[in-house]
Parts: C-alpha cells; sequence; structure tokens
C-alpha cells in the first residue's frame, strides 16, 4: 500500500513516533484512508465513542447522550500521510488498523480546525455513519457488557486507579461491576 494514514491532535508533526497503546508495542498506528484516520480524533476513546467498521465501513457509536459533541466539539487535529511501505496489517484485533514498529516521516498533512464539524460532513458525504446514543447496530450491546469487559481488560494493563476514574466518570452506572470483576481476577 503507497500510503497510509495517521491522526493526531498535534499538529505540525514531521515525524510520528511509536507509541504504546492497548497492545503494549511501540508502533506508529494508521488506517488505509484519511477519513478512517480521522474517526480516531473525534472518538475519545471506547468508553467515549466507540469506532467498529462494518463491511469496510467506519461507524461511531456515541457511548451516552451527546458524546460525540463532548469528544469532537471545538477540537483540532490532522491527520498525516505516511509511507505504507512498512505498515502491517493483523497485528491487532482491529482489522483495519495498520501498524509499523519504526517512526514515520509526515509526507503531508491535513489540517482539521472542527474535527465535530468534519466528521458530520464524512457522514453527510456517506463516507461514515454515526449512530447517537441510545441508537447502535444491530448485535450491539445495549447493556454495556463490552464496555464492562473491556475494563477489566485493560484492568491488567493500566493502572487500575485510571480505569475506574474513566468508568466512573463516563459510566457510573457500571461502576460497581467493574469493580466487582476487577477484585475477583
Amino acid at each position: 500500500m503507497p500510503h497510509v494514514y495517521h491522526a493526531s491532535y498535534a499538529q505540525n508533526l514531521k515525524t510520528i513516533e511509536t507509541r504504546k497503546s492497548t497492545h503494549g508495542m511501540p508502533w506508529v498506528y494508521a488506517m488505509s484512508k484519511p477519513e478512517h484516520a480521522l474517526i480516531f480524533l473525534g472518538s475519545g476513546g471506547d468508553f467515549v465513542n466507540q469506532v467498529v467498521f462494518f463491511n469496510g465501513q467506519p461507524r461511531i457509536i456515541e457511548r451516552f447522550q451527546n458524546s460525540l459533541e463532548y469528544g469532537a466539539k471545538n477540537k483540532k487535529g490532522s491527520v498525516y500521510t505516511l509511507d505504507g511501505t512498512d505498515f502491517k496489517s493483523g497485528m491487532t484485533s482491529f482489522k483495519p488498523e495498520l501498524v509499523c514498529e519504526h517512526n514515520c516521516e509526515a509526507l503531508e498533512e491535513i489540517k482539521i480546525d472542527d474535527v465535530l464539524k468534519r466528521l458530520l460532513d464524512l457522514e453527510k458525504e456517506g463516507l461514515i455513519t454515526i449512530y447517537r446514543y441510545p441508537n447502535a447496530p444491530e448485535g450491539f450491546p445495549k447493556d454495556k457488557s463490552d464496555l464492562i469487559e473491556r475494563a477489566v481488560m485493560w484492568s491488567k494493563q493500566f493502572p487500575v486507579a485510571d480505569i475506574l476514574r474513566d468508568v466512573e466518570k463516563y459510566h457510573p452506572d457500571i461502576l460497581e461491576e467493574v469493580k466487582r470483576r476487577i477484585s475477583l481476577k
């Protein structure tokens, strides 16, 4: 693949550096299309807006009322074009995600002055689908069991206090169950 795309809230970068994420590996993360990378600028993480792909189409699912605005309103960022030569697929459980094991030179930068506006434009253009809370795609758990599982899984990789803080902030209704499940592990 000749080019891949990386999104960052940091603008004017010349080099995209590797970072450890939930996978525990120092990688540069990228997507195959610029609009696919851009959706991560508005996510705010899985506890806020969850990003999924269905038949190659990106979908943003609000996890609470107005979470898209919370995650994207008045936010700026950039989508960087990178040389795709050394990027690999299949390294994470998120199939559309591509990773590279070394820092990458930014070949081009697309500045986004208003992430929310651009996401809404992408929705109008039919390039992404946004599910406003409480709507969700068919088969998506309505009981937040997926968030409970994520919190438990992440508590093994990150400080438990950080995970519990985020759960309490965004989903206080599942806090006791997350605490119970973490203490059982």
